[in-house]
């Protein structure tokens, strides 16, 4: 499976400096969003920033559980529950074996 997301979201829209790929994640102003579409440097291309459940990347060796805060990792490109200098992206909503490679969160900067 890949990134997606499971519900309605909240979105903006926004240019970025560099080119965005769809269903990749980036930081704007230090909050995580997923790029909705694919677009050019300098374009404008709408991203999510909310969503109740949405499938992303998980680190690998993690458990999650229900409830527990969720971080965006924007050196290895996945969640995970560390914080150290992890971006606060949302609270996990069903629980991730540790050979999962995806987990389910409510994704929100306002977690």
């Amino acid at each position: 499976m890949a990134t997606e997301l499971l519900a309605d979201y909240s979105d903006i829209v926004d240019a970025q400096a560099g080119a965005t790929t769809a269903k990749n994640f980036y930081l704007i102003n230090g909050k995580v969003a997923l790029a909705i579409n694919s677009a050019a440097a300098g374009a404008d291309n709408v991203f999510a920033y909310a969503c109740p459940k949405a499938r992303v990347p998980k680190a690998s060796g993690q458990v999650w559980d229900v409830l527990q805060l969720i971080y965006w990792d924007d050196v290895a490109k996945n969640f995970t529950t560390v914080v150290t200098s992890n971006t606060l992206a949302g609270v996990v909503v069903s629980d991730a074996a540790s050979a999962d490679t995806e987990g389910v969160i409510d994704f929100s900067p306002f977690a």
